[in-house]
């Protein structure tokens, strides 16, 4: 055709009903940028100058049947996302371009693949195991025909030491027991141990105490309230009536007469008795008069 200059996307995305594209053997040296009508089943953009990387919308395209765009200027890698959802695809060919990275093992799950072309690219790496199409070329690379070595081999993690409540050692022990906070609760637990005793031994002593010191208060309390009652009756005479005259060696301490009280005898009992005598001689002689 002899055609030149962008491949504009956005007036292909109008063409809903359009099956087949086939742009090959022409001049367009654009990127493939929104180009994914509903319906089409072949698309050939082969022998033109495109760049870019694998157009990315086609992955809204399942219905594509065959891709061809080989003979261009294509860079970047193959996204495998795009392949998963390509479940008719019958064939694809992409050689003569300068892609990059490996084969997506995503072709190898297409069960419609008949015809894959990579060859002539910069591709690297292994070749899926699954991947087995009737014509499959992929000359012209870096790949490896062979199987991929296994993933590399890990250990599994060393079980866990058992945790021994005995030290290897008597100066382990030792520094294991003797730490900080084993040494402050044992100092907190002594002194409360001896604050109870000391609060125990005060308490049983004032009890004690108490109880030596209370009959001495109540004979201290009755004796306090003791009175001294002495009868002061002269013997009787014309002008007073006969009473009972208490002898200086009869008298006593009591409450026969509440009436008379005294102060409390004097130590020398003799002294208080010539006393008492001279006062009732003076009367008596005051009376007789």
């Amino acid at each position: 055709m002899g055609l030149n200059g962008k491949v504009e996307g956005w007036v292909l995305q109008k063409l809903q009903l359009l099956s087949v594209l086939d742009l090959s053997h022409n001049k367009l040296n654009s990127e493939i940028i929104g180009m994914h009508p509903r319906n089409m089943t072949a698309l050939d953009l082969s022998y033109n100058q495109l760049t870019g990387s694998f157009p990315y919308l086609l992955i809204n395209v399942p219905t594509l049947i065959s891709i061809k765009l080989n003979n261009n200027k294509l860079t970047g890698t193959l996204n495998g996302l795009i392949f998963s959802k390509l479940v008719n695809l019958v064939t694809l060919n992409m050689q003569n371009n300068k892609l990059t990275g490996s084969i997506p093992a995503s072709l190898a799950g297409l069960q419609f693949l008949d015809t894959l072309d990579v060859s002539n690219n910069m591709l690297t790496g292994y070749l899926p195991p699954d991947l087995n199409p009737k014509n499959f070329r992929y000359g012209g690379n870096q790949l490896n025909n062979q199987a991929p070595p296994p993933p590399p081999y890990t250990a599994p993690p060393p079980p866990p030491k058992p945790v021994s409540t005995f030290p290897a050692h008597p100066s382990q022990a030792e520094s294991s027991f003797l730490t900080v906070p084993t040494i402050v609760g044992i100092v907190v637990e002594a002194i409360l141990v001896l604050a109870a005793i000391g609060i125990s031994v005060w308490f049983f002593a004032i009890r004690k105490r108490s109880e030596r010191t209370k009959p001495l208060d109540i004979e201290s309390n009755q004796s306090s309230r003791r009175t001294w009652f002495l009868p002061l009756i002269p013997p009787g005479t014309e002008k007073t009536p006969k009473k009972k005259v208490f002898e200086p060696d009869t008298l006593q301490m009591g409450m026969e007469d509440p009436m008379i009280k005294v102060s409390p005898p004097l130590k020398h009992s003799k002294f208080l008795q010539h006393s008492i005598l001279k006062k009732l001689s003076s009367r008596l002689k005051l009376e007789g008069r």
